[in-house]
């Protein structure tokens, strides 16, 4: 879970200096792609693999790919 006016950054190789010199963009096969998997035991899928709750004012989560969640209900968590 997320939590206000937390920032959680992905896309580093870790020779980075600063924040602005990582490459954010999971998504686009870049060669930092960082991963949030839900994919237990390579069998078994989290139902949530972030959660992040509208009290989570100020956060940030960039620069990653969220993978293998299996939340299909239509239904409200309660944090």
């Amino acid at each position: 879970m997320l939590l206000p006016y937390v920032e959680v950054y992905g896309g580093f190789a870790g020779t980075e200096r600063s924040a602005d010199e990582r490459t954010p963009d999971a998504l686009a096969g870049t060669e930092h792609q960082t991963f949030l998997s839900g994919d237990l035991d390579h069998d078994d899928n989290a139902y949530h693999v972030v959660v992040i709750p509208e009290a989570a004012k100020g956060s940030v989560l960039d620069g990653f790919a969220i993978t293998g969640g299996y939340a299909n209900g239509d239904g409200d968590i309660t944090v």
